[in-house]
């Protein structure tokens, strides 16, 4: 799709073009493709990175397949809102990231902030807890002669932002 195009694209009424990566080894492969499309045809890229604030407690308390499961449902949840040609994949133990083509910075933050309110709506259940998902997402779009990994850098920063900010919380990064 052409850049100007990709904002109009619908969202999430079909999960056969969104890519779902189950490992960070396919994700980092997604990354360096999306990248190099930046690079050399000028392809918007930004990336989300989020964390489910309740994982680690809930991987404490209930143990690691509750947790599983649990990021398992916001996946799920997330998938429907990935516009086509985005990715989606598992980033460390209870992280995502998302590899998206958003046109500016704003129109990234607008996504995250989509994301994180639809993430509040899941009703995930576990032996008869229910247990209220909230995400911390950082957002950072590629600018000029930005590296993959100074582009990472500043998405898990701006996540670790969100984090501090006590969770349930967009955090955009500002290029450097």
């Amino acid at each position: 799709y052409p850049a100007e195009e990709v904002d109009a694209l619908p969202r999430g009424e079909s999960g056969e073009s969104v890519g779902i990566e189950a490992s960070q080894a396919d994700m980092e492969d997604r990354l360096d493709a999306a990248h190099h499309q930046w690079t050399t045809g000028g392809m918007p890229f930004g990336l989300l990175w989020i964390t489910v604030d309740q994982a680690r407690s809930l991987r404490k308390t209930h143990g690691r397949d509750a947790c599983e499961a649990m990021l398992r449902s916001v996946e799920d949840t997330l998938l429907r809102q990935m516009k086509p040609m985005e990715t989606i994949g598992r980033w460390g133990d209870n992280e995502f990231l998302v590899i998206a083509h958003e046109r500016s910075s704003e129109l990234l933050t607008d996504h995250a902030r989509r994301l994180a309110g639809l993430a509040r709506t899941v009703d995930f259940r576990w032996w008869g807890d229910r247990i209220g998902v909230t995400l911390s997402i950082g957002t950072s779009h590629a600018i000029e002669a930005d590296s993959l990994q100074c582009l990472l850098n500043r998405a898990r920063q701006a996540m670790r932002a969100s984090e501090y900010a006590g969770g349930n919380h967009v955090t955009e990064a500002r290029g450097e």
